[in-house]
């Protein structure tokens, strides 16, 4: 008898998962027939995938998934042995070495070793045992988010990691085949970030770019005639995401018909940029083009360090995403994403060049940039021994760099934070901080009153404690939660600009020393 992903896991990790599952491509779009023992209910359509539990199908209800158990299968039934298939697809940013490298991290967590195989427009991978046996296949396709969304709504794909949020349109697709909400957050997952840069030609004067001038070079008659932008073809659609937050957060306008070049290659948009009067090239890609130097990118009167960045902090950094087919995605592909989400993967990620989601103690004494400049920017509100008591309360206490921050209404949690909120629950149920008091700071700007910012502060605070606690499927009794507003004390860029107000308006999560 062969070895199953079964047998791996329980014999190495205790955890039941992987059964002889089967995604198999090629027996995907032949009919079954489902039907109840007694005759109640019958469902015909296309096998859309089975995983040894349930199968999925296109009946003419819609999608469906149903328990193997419940029902007898006719037709083209999957052969139960085979192994598993997972098909993986989307973003070359993520799918030419990102995805490779954790699916190699998820196989030599097992104890198990990939092997290439060749597969049709994509990559194929086996897991296999150290004697050779094969317990599951990965294949990976590059292709593009919009195209990893067509084939994830096809049946083609399993997972489509993304370098962008779905559009609306894309949204009601789903919804219309009976697909469910694809920003469910049980569809999807935040993997890991990338910082896009700027890099100017010797022609280029600029010293920075705020996000409004760089919404104004993508703009129709509102762009210079002696700046251009040049993207990487494989960044198009996170860069032209990003464009279109930072419209509606920076400046007026419809960007929906971008005016920047394309090239290739990284070299391409390196020698493009020097064909003009002067180009800028936006790529999240290293290292820089030959003869570029680096343009900061501004929160609007101080440079953003795209190196130092946290979270949405940074204008342009790209939020790279994990969805899947649906709620019930099958054992391997949770089992891989769930290991995606953990600390082994995170260094993998790491590695990888890319930005983890490891949330990293700082200690007060070294945030001295940051309470400088508090008090360089107290307000006539505010005065030195308001600044110091929040000092003292922080003593002890480290700074998560996990960061929470608001959509442009200011009413909710953007969805990178929503997605964090999801992680940081999932670390406070493994036990990491039990016993250390966590903290939740509400930050502002300095628009409005002092006593009105702390009021923000205080209200925001409370809502992120409240959804990192309904996240939480453990007792949270252990771990005590508090909630303090302190506005606009601690700014970390001007308020002269949407983005700068943007990058003030947050919550904190600091921890208190270990019992």
């Amino acid at each position: 008898m062969g070895v199953s992903v079964l047998d791996v896991i329980r014999n190495m990790r205790r955890a039941a998962v992987f059964a002889a599952l089967c995604l198999c491509g090629p027996v995907a779009a032949q009919d079954v027939t489902l039907r109840f023992p007694d005759g109640s209910f019958e469902a015909s359509g296309p096998l859309l995938g089975f995983d040894g539990e349930a199968y999925r199908i296109d009946s003419r209800f819609g999608v469906l998934t149903i328990a193997a158990s419940a029902v007898t299968c006719e037709g083209a039934c999957p052969a139960q042995a085979d192994p598993p298939v997972l098909r993986l697809d989307g973003t070359p940013i993520m799918t030419e070495v990102l995805v490779p490298a954790l699916v190699d991290a998820f196989a030599r967590s097992l104890g198990l070793r990939t092997r290439p195989v060749s597969v049709e427009d994509s990559v194929g991978l086996l897991l296999t045992t150290p004697d050779e046996q094969t317990v599951a296949q990965f294949n990976i396709a590059t292709s593009s988010t919009t195209t990893g969304f067509e084939r994830l709504v096809a049946s083609r794909a399993d997972i489509v990691f993304a370098d962008r949020w779905m559009t609306e349109e894309e949204r009601a697709t789903f919804r219309q085949r009976g697909l469910g909400d694809l920003s469910n957050p049980l569809r999807k997952r935040l993997i890991a970030r990338q910082a896009m840069k700027l890099f100017a030609g010797k022609d280029v004067p600029l010293a920075s770019v705020s996000p409004r001038e760089l919404v104004k070079l993508t703009s129709p008659g509102l762009g210079s005639e002696d700046v251009g932008l040049v993207v990487p073809a494989v960044e198009v659609e996170a860069f032209a995401d990003r464009l279109r937050i930072l419209q509606r957060r920076s400046a007026p306008g419809d960007i929906a018909e971008q005016s920047f070049e394309t090239t290739e290659t990284l070299q391409g948009a390196g020698e493009a940029s020097t064909s003009g009067p002067g180009s800028i090239v936006v790529t999240a890609q290293t290292p820089a083009p030959e003869g570029m130097r680096q343009v900061p990118l501004s929160h609007g009167c101080d440079a953003a360090s795209a190196e130092d960045a946290s979270g949405d902090a940074y204008p342009l950094m790209i939020h790279l995403w994990a969805y899947t087919a649906e709620p019930r995605l099958p054992e391997l592909g949770r089992t891989f994403l769930a290991f995606a989400a953990g600390s082994e993967a995170q260094r993998v990620i790491d590695r990888a060049g890319f930005i983890d989601q490891r949330p990293r103690p700082i200690a007060l004494g070294a945030q001295g940039e940051r309470i400088a400049r508090a008090v360089a920017d107290l307000s006539d509100e505010l005065t030195l021994p308001d600044l110091q008591k929040a000092i003292e309360r922080l003593k002890g206490f480290d700074r998560l760099s996990t960061v929470f921050r608001f959509s442009a209404d200011g009413t909710g949690l953007t969805r990178a934070s929503a997605s964090e909120a999801q992680s940081l629950a999932s670390l406070l149920d493994s036990g990491r901080y039990d016993g250390r008091q966590l903290l939740f700071l509400g930050m502002t700007g300095s628009v409005g009153s002092a006593a009105e910012n702390q009021q923000i502060g205080h209200r925001d605070s409370q809502m992120v404690m409240d959804v990192v606690r309904r996240a939480m499927v453990t007792r949270n009794d252990r771990l005590p939660m508090v909630h303090i507003g302190l506005g606009e004390l601690f700014p970390l860029a001007c308020d002269k600009t949407a983005w700068g107000q943007f990058v003030n308006h947050r919550v904190e999560v600091w921890l208190g020393p270990p019992p």
